[in-house]
């Protein structure tokens, strides 16, 4: 794969895409969809797995830009504190104060703790639980470069992350767990739930990296990973949900546009304005959907499919356009911020001149 970060617009413009798809899933939240068809039913609600798109991206990029520049792990985590920090802190306000209620689940919002609280996880900002999960991550990854560094080990990743997420479910069946094990959101957003995507993300980081040449040396870890499946499958184990299938074949679709040599339909002006944006839209979005209701803009149409277009046409444009701003006063600012700081962080270059050499008499 070229080391032209250019090449990659393709995923700056899928984070578009899953926005796009996490909204048209929460814009149902503005009308009734009860009268729906199932399979259109299915089709919206399958949005959800936008965040799972997020994940492979992020694992994705992450690795790709370590491996292009050779930062120190206290730049690495400025560098995404800036990033992810500001923007969140400004959400957890916002909806602080819509909904009037500040506890503990604010307190570990702040510190990015409340993807391990089942009653914080996503009690503030709507949608919060990502953002906990994404953060524990980014602490993870400059260690995990150092150790993942072939396909192989990717794949012998990916295998651990299951054999991980099927012990924590199998802690579950604990007695002093059980409170835990009965919250079902919960357990869908935690952590070892989800990091199988970002390990799928890391196989696509190197498969595509350099691919052809490796696939000869997989085969070990490929029978690991096949048995895992295998026994998934055949003793019906819940260890392969939907959002994993689902996030295999985002992988694979995000492998064939890698490999197409000209620009794809994908990387267009709007969605990568909306790839560009994505991270305030995705924060914005609930507090647009309250403003729609309070402004009651929303089902204006006695037809239900003309209803649904409406509002998600009318919600995604009002969301777009609310964090092309916060995107502009937010996110850009402290970003830069981060970068003078880190600047300010780097040590002075050292004297040429030996302070040993004695002068002259």
């Amino acid at each position: 794969m070229s080391n032209n970060l250019n090449r990659l617009r393709y995923l700056d413009a899928l984070r578009g895409v899953a926005v796009l798809l996490v909204m048209m899933v929460h814009s149902t939240d503005l009308i009734n969809t009860s009268g729906f068809p199932a399979m259109l039913t299915h089709f919206i609600s399958s949005g959800v797995f936008g965040v799972q798109l997020f994940f492979i991206i992020s694992a994705f990029t992450l690795f790709y830009t370590l491996s292009l520049e050779k930062k120190t792990k206290t730049d690495f985590f400025l560098r995404r504190f800036f990033r992810i920090a500001p923007a969140y802190y400004f959400a957890i306000l916002f909806y602080s104060f819509y909904s009037g209620y500040w506890g503990s689940g604010t307190v570990l919002n702040f510190v990015f703790l409340h993807g391990f609280a089942p009653k914080s996880i996503n009690s503030i900002v709507p949608g919060g639980w990502s953002i906990g999960i994404e953060m524990f991550f980014y602490l993870m990854v400059p260690f995990l470069f150092k150790y993942i560094n072939t396909l192989n080990k990717s794949i012998l990743f990916l295998s651990f992350s299951f054999l991980f997420k099927a012990f924590c479910f199998y802690l579950l069946k604990l007695p002093m767990l059980s409170d835990i094990a009965a919250d079902g959101s919960f357990i869908y957003f935690w952590f070892p739930n989800q990091l199988p995507i970002f390990a799928i993300g890391f196989v696509l980081y190197f498969y595509l990296q350099n691919g052809s040449k490796d696939l000869k040396h997989v085969y070990k870890s490929l029978y690991i990973l096949i048995a895992i499946v295998l026994f998934a499958l055949f003793t019906k184990n819940p260890l392969f949900s939907n959002h994993i299938i689902v996030a295999a074949v985002f992988a694979l679709s995000i492998a064939i546009l890698a490999k197409l040599e000209r620009e794809t339909w994908v990387e267009n002006k709007l969605f990568l304005f909306i790839g560009k944006v994505s991270y305030s839209a995705y924060l914005c979005q609930y507090g647009v959907i309250f403003l729609l209701r309070d402004l009651h803009l929303n089902n204006i149409f006695t037809n239900s499919y003309a209803n649904f277009i409406y509002n998600f046409i009318l919600f995604a444009i009002t969301t777009l356009l609310i964090a092309y701003f916060f995107y502009l006063t937010i996110e850009k600012p402290f970003q830069k911020i981060g970068r003078k700081l880190i600047h300010s962080l780097k040590p002075t270059p050292t004297s040429l001149i030996s302070p040993h050499v004695s002068k002259a008499s």
